[in-house]
């Protein structure tokens, strides 16, 4: 019963439908008389959620998981950590940084945190923070250094970026998990011109854009993306696209992340 209905409720999510996904997946704990519901209804349910904007709603969804099937799908607190992150309340992010909190699942709080610092533009803090799990983890990780990558970008420290990005590609050859971006935007700051990334920046956006509507981290950074895609066509030339760019990068992302927006969309 389930193989089925997870497949279609996934197929509703690729269009769009999140409604109809989590009302099939509904019925299907209902209808399953309190036998065990697999890990992915719960996570399909919650990424509905969110990509649908209904972000109250999935918090509460999140908040009432059980501690059983956060540990068996720790991916949730992914979903649940950019729900946080989206609330636009203070407090929302505060309590998911708590000592016990579901961000303890599947999702380091310190990166939480550092991701937190460079969203409000605190790039110095996201440093440090980025920095701080590189050392204790006494290797590699890959989100914690791509990420250590974009603050120290914002910084203005290209070599140090270089330096750490290039450690990064050595122990993570497959494109740090963003298609690219950090690498290209990399670039781009270090000074190629425009027309020669342009379009690598738009073949990135269009993968990501056909990702967005199933893959939560992908829609929540999507601004982001729109962001630098904005700055390299405004820097090409090509005003009328840029703003167009921006003016989606701002319609999508949360109030409190507007200012950084504005920034990478004008910034070189």
């Amino acid at each position: 019963m389930w193989l089925g209905r997870l497949f279609q409720a996934q197929a509703f999510m690729g269009l769009g439908r999140y409604n109809d996904a989590i009302r099939l997946l509904d019925a299907g704990m209902v209808a399953g008389g309190g036998g065990v519901i697999p890990p992915y209804a719960y996570q399909f349910q919650l990424d509905s959620l969110f990509l649908s904007g209904r972000y109250k709603e999935c918090l509460a969804m999140a908040n009432n998981l059980s501690a059983e099937v956060r540990s068996d799908r720790p991916e949730l607190a992914i979903t649940a950590a950019w729900d946080a992150l989206y609330s636009g309340d203070p407090s929302v992010v505060s309590h998911w940084l708590a000592p016990g909190s579901f961000s303890r699942y599947g999702w380091e709080p310190d990166l939480f945190e550092g991701i937190e610092s460079f969203l409000k533009g605190d790039f110095a803090a996201a440093e440090t923070q980025f920095r701080g799990m590189l050392v204790s983890s006494g290797r590699h990780i890959s989100d914690p250094g791509r990420w250590l990558v974009q603050a120290l970008i914002s910084e203005g420290k290209l070599k140090e970026a270089r330096q750490v990005l290039d450690e990064e590609v050595s122990a993570f050859p497959a494109d740090h998990l963003d298609g690219g971006e950090t690498e290209l935007w990399l670039r781009w700051n270090e000074g190629s011109r425009a027309a020669l990334v342009v379009s690598r920046f738009d073949a990135i956006l269009a993968k990501k854009r056909a990702e967005a509507p199933t893959t939560v981290q992908t829609r929540a950074l999507l601004p982001i993306t729109l962001a630098r895609t904005a700055a390299v066509h405004r820097a090409a030339g090509q005003s009328a696209e840029a703003a167009r760019l921006k003016a989606e990068a701002l319609r999508l992302a949360p109030s409190s992340w507007k200012p950084l927006i504005e920034d990478v969309a004008a910034s070189r």
